[in-house]
């Protein structure tokens, strides 16, 4: 029982709080009553989330649910809500609409087809639309999206040290289960150091669920292994008195950033479908700069080979990261790289393909 520290008074209903009490870790300072009733009527997270999913206690142990809190703490309230409403199947699906049709006492009862016609994918794929469908349709009317996507969780993985075999084995798994809504892969690696390791996570995952994955709901033996690997990295560079790793990096950071590249790509994808079944409301001014705007996006990101090493810092963002910007910073980012991009090429047309800029600095 949670233990409330009071001063003597004339009501003796509730105690009165001097400071600041806590009942399984929530500080209560304001509506005593009202937080009191609300700690013994709640269901506590962790079995509404095993219930939800079918998860006994140990399944939930496996996620990494240290990593998501730091990346979670990371974004804004109106991500968080997005976010929110992935995680838990919150998300408006057909699904749900026929659930709430069913539930509904109607005058005239329908019939079985409207049923099933409310429920359908909205990207008309023919399929009931439960609330992972969206990331695996397979009308699908953006795939080279998907495709982009996994590209910049390749590329960050890589840029930012990840363990060598994890990069193949987790794009790998990735594009297979976006392709199929399953995981149809028979692993075949080759055994490193961190083969078991490997080989347990892949197992943890499976139990956890694929399509958590792409809810940031990751094992946490994929953090053990990264930790392994900057650890590896750090002793390599102390003993050939090489640079040290930059400071933040650490497995939960790793873990923690991954975590937000796949859900960004979970979201982006569920805007495509949200597209598809308002495309008759999306058209108005700011989205339709929007999209002319992703469009300029994508092909500076496609043609990032052309630029040179000192341009490096206006790219260093991940696409999955610099698409949720407003137009504003979408549009200011554009003119920027496009006028470095003309630039650059001006340099190499008078200086015959030499860059110079050195010798001004």
């Amino acid at each position: 029982m949670p233990q409330y520290g009071y001063s003597t008074n004339n009501d003796d209903s509730l105690p009165v709080i001097q400071d600041c009490s806590n009942y399984q870790l929530i500080g209560l300072t304001s509506n005593v009553k009202e937080e009191i009733k609300y700690a013994m009527n709640y269901t506590p997270l962790q079995t509404y989330v095993c219930q939800k999913n079918n998860w006994t206690p140990d399944t939930f142990q496996l996620t990494d649910w240290s990593s998501f809190a730091r990346y979670f703490k990371s974004i804004p309230m109106a991500k968080r809500i997005k976010v929110s409403k992935l995680i838990h199947d919150w998300q408006n699906t057909g699904a749900q609409k026929e659930r709430f049709a069913r539930s509904h006492n109607r005058k005239e009862p329908w019939n079985e087809d409207e049923y099933q016609a409310i429920s359908q994918c909205p990207m008309q794929c023919g399929e009931s639309e439960i609330p992972p469908h969206y990331l695996y349709c397979k009308n699908n009317l953006k795939p080279d999206e998907t495709t982009r996507c996994i590209r910049s969780i390749e590329r960050w993985m890589k840029k930012s040290g990840t363990h060598k075999p994890l990069i193949p084995i987790l794009i790998k798994a990735m594009t297979n289960w976006l392709a199929n809504g399953k995981l149809t892969i028979k692993w075949k690696f080759a055994h490193d150091e961190d083969h078991e390791g490997i080989t347990q996570a892949l197992t943890e995952q499976q139990q956890i669920g694929w399509h958590h994955f792409f809810k940031g709901r990751i094992s946490k033996t994929w953090t053990e292994i990264q930790q392994r690997e900057y650890s590896r990295q750090s002793q390599h560079r102390i003993d050939t008195n090489d640079v040290p790793l930059p400071k933040h990096y650490s497995s939960n950071w790793w873990a923690a950033n991954l975590i937000k590249q796949v859900v960004f790509m979970s979201l982006n994808l569920r805007q495509i479908r949200n597209d598809a079944l308002h495309s008759d409301k999306v058209m108005n001014e700011y989205n339709t700069q929007h999209r002319s705007l992703l469009t300029q996006v994508v092909t500076w990101y496609d043609r990032m080979h052309e630029f040179e090493n000192e341009d490096s810092k206006y790219l260093h963002r991940p696409y999955l990261e610099r698409i949720t910007d407003p137009n504003h910073s979408l549009q200011a980012w554009c003119i920027s790289i496009e006028r470095i991009h003309t630039m650059n090429a001006h340099i190499r047309e008078i200086t015959n393909a030499r860059d110079i800029r050195s010798s001004f600095t």
